[in-house]
């Protein structure tokens, strides 16, 4: 009977290395693209959550001038792009005020109030509309940035 003698060598041959090599490419092309499209989607949220504060905030600024109006001094343009009315705020008694948005993309959204310039109340509008009724107000303001991102608001005058 003829004994076998084990080989002395160790270590892996050249197959198992190159194997070894291809499955770890394999590895890391999949893992670099999930982890590209997690920050992605991270940034993606961020941005719309950023311009979410913002409208909302123009929103609030757009309630509360508009809570000191009455609705008989309200008037809006016939594309409802523009509304005016006359303040009863205590700060700015008998002027005339003004949101107007000009329908361009990413344009601004401009807030007039007296004498004073146009000032910017938010940028890179995608959407502004007025309507009204006899009773109310009611508003949308959306970004262009980020798609969905959009607010709508009703505001019952004094």
């Amino acid at each position: 009977m003829k004994v076998r003698k084990k080989s002395t060598y160790g270590g892996f041959t050249m197959l198992e290395l190159v194997a070894v090599l291809a499955l770890t490419a394999v590895g890391l092309v999949f893992s670099t693209m999930f982890i590209e499209t997690a920050v992605k989607l991270t940034t993606s949220n961020r941005s719309a959550a950023e311009d979410s504060q913002k409208i909302q905030a123009a929103m609030n600024r757009l309630v509360k001038e508009l809570s000191f109006t009455s609705m008989d001094t309200v008037v809006i343009s016939g594309d409802g792009r523009e509304i005016q009315w006359i303040s009863n705020h205590p700060d700015r008694l008998g002027e005339a005020c003004s949101v107007s948005w000009d329908g361009g993309s990413e344009s601004d959204l401009t807030i007039k109030t007296g004498n004073a310039p146009a000032t910017p109340l938010l940028d890179k509008v995608g959407l502004f509309t007025v309507s009204s009724t006899v009773k109310s107000i009611s508003f949308t303001v959306a970004s262009s940035r980020s798609l969905g991102v959009s607010h709508e608001s009703t505001v019952h005058p004094r």
